[in-house]
């Protein structure tokens, strides 16, 4: 009968071991699922932080957007401007020689045929 309660006790011992070994893994497993959740809080807070930034760029690049579209057309709106003012400087221009050679042409005619005033 020693022999057998020393088997049995020999028994209980190695499921006590296998028991505390299982109990040991388990905590260790709960230990790395702890982490891995601790984790994997911090990697979506990360990424709803980018997301925040993403949607604050996206807001400014569309206010940047708008603002340079504004100055394009105030561009646009002053070259054309510009290309009016031009034109009608060049006819001025143009309109002021022949002004000036009419006058010349007449001045000439005067000195040419003298008016009197008798006639």
């Amino acid at each position: 009968m020693h022999g057998l309660s020393r088997e049995m006790g020999e028994v209980e011992g190695d499921i006590t071991r296998s028991l505390d070994s299982l109990f040991q893994y388990i905590l260790l497993t709960e230990q790395q699922a702890s982490e891995m959740n601790r984790h994997l809080r911090e990697v979506k807070s990360e990424i709803h932080r980018c997301q925040e930034e993403a949607r604050s760029l996206t807001g400014r690049l569309e206010e940047a957007k708008a603002t340079l579209e504004t100055k394009v057309q105030r561009l646009a709106e002053k070259q054309c401007q510009r290309l009016l003012l031009k034109k009608h400087q060049d006819f001025l221009e143009s309109q002021k020689e022949d002004l000036l050679k009419e006058k010349e042409e007449l001045l000439t005619m005067r000195v040419n045929y003298p008016f009197t005033a008798d006639k």
